[in-house]
């Protein structure tokens, strides 16, 4: 409890701080950087240069979330020819549309969706029993592709399309797929075992001829825990902040909505301004009491000369720990993942 309350006073403190000048310039930064985006997308879509127009449309969407925005960059999809692109993005633009109340969007969407449906292109992949190994995992260019997905066209690009299968102790089955029009599928083959799955690991022979003591693992692995945890910290006051920024922008955009009543979207902005501040006093309490156990563990190790083979593969693992925010309608918090 001490710990939440210390953590708490002092991201109120720090937050309040630095938002108050900045949160203002930070959100009008990215309303005047977006509408430049979207005027230069504009232009370069009425020349035909699809390619240059439609990153342009994201990054503007991106900086200032909007439904025109949206549609836009829908539509500089479809007329490039990426009609996957274009389906799923004209679905979440109908999505905002009708929650807005904004019936010409609306059609608008829906109309396109009729339009850019029929001309979808789809790659199946179908796992077949003997296929489906034990941990068998597919991935679609990078993107993992879950069992409920297998022998479910999925709509994609034209393009080059990546398939990889793997599994424990097999020989991983990669294949690209080539796809221009229509529906195209792909039956995995049987995965191969791999060769060296039972190979016999090498042994550390430095670490048979020259032991080392307990007491230089365990101070090095201590100084090793108090720089991770310390960057961890430094990590989590950074999000803190990032957030404590983010509540009150979202916080102004919810009082700029409610001058002659509030509607849903001041309700919108201010459910994402509590989701933010609860985020912020997280993190920078995170952040205060992680520095703090990193430099004890830092200031109390014994440095070893040189770490050995099971310290290095210690050290790779902390460094894998990261600081991850979530958020939600009602709250939000922190997730610390790794391993160590």
């Amino acid at each position: 409890m001490k710990h939440r309350a210390l953590g708490s006073s002092l991201s109120a403190a720090i937050a309040l701080s630095f938002v108050a000048g900045t949160a203002g310039a930070q959100s009008s930064t990215n309303t005047a950087g977006a509408e430049a985006l979207y005027e230069e997308a504009r232009t370069l879509m009425k020349q035909g240069d699809y390619a240059r127009a439609c990153p342009k449309f994201k990054q503007s969407y991106d900086l200032d979330p909007g439904g025109g925005t949206l549609l836009n960059l829908a539509e500089c999809y479809e007329k490039q020819g990426k009609f996957a692109s274009a389906w799923s993005t004209f679905k979440e633009a109908l999505v905002v549309a009708q929650r807005d109340g904004r019936t010409e969007r609306v059609d608008y969407a829906k109309k396109h969706l009729a339009v850019v449906e029929p001309k979808l292109s789809k790659i199946t992949i179908e796992v077949p029993s003997e296929t489906n190994e034990s941990g068998l995992t597919v991935t679609l260019d990078g993107a993992p592709l879950g069992a409920a997905a297998w022998g479910v066209g999925m709509p994609v690009d034209p393009g080059t399309h990546r398939v990889v299968a793997s599994a424990p102790n097999k020989v991983p089955f990669e294949q690209s797929v080539e796809i221009e029009s229509g529906s195209t599928t792909l039956k995995l083959p049987k995965l191969a075992d791999a060769k060296d799955a039972t190979a016999p690991r090498p042994v550390d022979n430095d670490t048979e001829k020259k032991p080392v003591t307990d007491e230089p693992q365990t101070g090095n692995s201590k100084r090793t825990a108090g720089f991770v945890i310390g960057g961890v910290g430094v990590v989590a006051l950074g999000v803190g902040g990032y957030f404590g920024l983010r509540a009150f922008s979202k916080w102004s955009d919810r009082n700029d909505h409610c001058a002659g009543g509030c509607d849903s979207t001041a309700k919108d902005a201010g459910d994402q301004a509590k989701t933010a501040a609860t985020i912020s006093n997280i993190g920078i309490g995170v952040g205060v009491v992680a520095i703090g156990v990193g430099t004890y563990l830092v200031l109390s190790s014994k440095p070893a000369s040189e770490p050995s083979a099971s310290q290095r593969r210690a050290s790779q693992q902390a460094r894998a720990w990261q600081v991850l925010p979530t958020g939600g309608p009602t709250g939000g918090g922190l997730v610390l993942q790794g391993a160590y």
